[in-house]
């Protein structure tokens, strides 16, 4: 069976520690950046089965804007924050 990898976009270390370990418990893999060119090169590179993604995020690129350059090579499931 393969392990179900969920990617978390979040700058808030509070929070992603907290989803990544609710997660993990129940048996997925997470990975987490905190900026918006992260989550595209951990989207493309790792191909996970969901994204959790925030939409305030630094870096000069918002949630809004990830997941449309996402959309342009995957139709990955993403929850907005």
């Amino acid at each position: 069976m393969e392990l179900k990898r969920i990617l978390i976009v979040d700058d808030e270390p509070k929070l992603v520690h907290l989803v990544r370990e609710v997660l993990s418990a129940t048996g997925y893999q997470v990975l987490a950046v905190s900026d918006g060119l992260h989550a595209i090169e951990m989207t493309a590179i790792e191909q996970p089965s969901l994204i959790l993604l925030d939409l305030m995020l630094p870096g000069g690129m918002n949630g809004y804007q990830i997941a449309q350059r996402v959309r342009e090579f995957s139709e990955v499931p993403i929850i907005m924050l």
